[in-house]
């Protein structure tokens, strides 16, 4: 029988590469980062009603919307469509690397938290995944290589960043917590439902956005709408990790989709200089293995 914990560990690796895969399509739209935001909340929400219909066949009890706890995901999904608005106005202010090094910070925040109001110390070594947390942030930071047209820095959207952290940490403890006291196909429709109104309601109660969305191409429907069932997939792995290991030592895992972005704009997109920043490259790489093996010796 293979080890729960080892499963965890690879659930938690393929959900690192999805919420890499799943900003490529934005890369690929030039459309308004909040109707991206929805059209890829519509895909989330489709994606995880598949995942859930899918459950009927293969679960012998499939799980129902009948759980006290899932009112959890509600507040999940109004914190996740907050977040992203957030995260992407600040990308519009500070540029997407700036922004993405502010972000990273929803790593070590929800490591933290997680191990306090999940009581995870109990079971995971709070030392090595504290400092695994805190490794993997440095790989982060590493990794964030700034384009020449990066924009120049505002304090709002270094606030915003840092706001969006701080809910996608919250996120990752609301998350955990549902998974263990409910499960997580019902979990994952609730919470990209409540992601998907939030944004909705957002743009319905704004003239201009409502009017530019019905502008919208259908290629850039259709990458959106990929964008949100690359999200699901993201989620749904992400989920089934906390189902097998503590939220401290998955999300950790997870935050190494900023190593896979990197790759995938050496290699297809071709937008970063390998050679240039050879050693922010390598430094990153480093930091990242020195993390993952932290995080075996976290598990105790």
């Amino acid at each position: 029988m293979v080890d729960t914990t080892l499963i965890g560990y690879i659930y938690a690796i393929i959900a690192s590469l999805f919420f890499a895969f799943y900003i490529i399509p934005k890369k690929l739209t030039r459309q308004k980062p909040i109707h991206y935001s929805f059209f890829m909340g519509t895909g989330f929400l489709f994606g995880s009603i598949v995942i859930y219909v899918v459950s009927f066949f293969v679960i012998n009890h499939p799980e129902t919307f009948t759980n006290k706890f899932l009112f959890l995901s509600i507040l999940a999904g109004i914190l996740r469509a907050i977040g992203s608005i957030f995260l992407l106005t600040s990308i519009d202010k500070i540029g997407l690397a700036r922004s993405n090094q502010w972000k990273n910070l929803q790593g070590p925040i929800g490591i933290i938290l997680s191990l306090i109001l999940l009581s995870e110390f109990i079971e995971t070594n709070a030392l090595f995944a504290v400092f695994a947390g805190i490794t993997i942030f440095i790989s982060a930071l590493f990794l964030n290589i700034k384009h020449e047209s990066e924009k120049k820095i505002e304090p709002k959207g270094i606030r915003l960043a840092i706001l969006s952290a701080i809910m996608f940490g919250i996120i990752t403890v609301l998350n955990k917590f549902v998974t263990d006291h409910s499960g997580i196909y019902a979990q994952l429709v609730v919470w990209s439902l409540f992601t998907f109104a939030t944004i909705s309601v957002y743009i319905l109660s704004k003239n201009k956005l409502r009017n530019e969305l019905l502008l919208t191409t259908k290629k850039d429907m259709a990458l959106g709408f990929t964008g949100g069932l690359l999200y699901a997939l993201a989620g749904f792995f992400m989920l089934q990790s906390y189902s097998h290991i503590p939220a401290s030592i998955s999300f950790t895992i997870i935050q190494l989709n900023a190593l896979w972005v990197i790759a995938i704009w050496i290699i297809y997109f071709k937008e970063i200089d390998y050679k240039k920043n050879r050693w922010r490259i390598l430094g990153g790489i480093l930091f990242a293995a020195i993390g993952i093996l932290l995080l075996f010796y976290a598990k105790k």
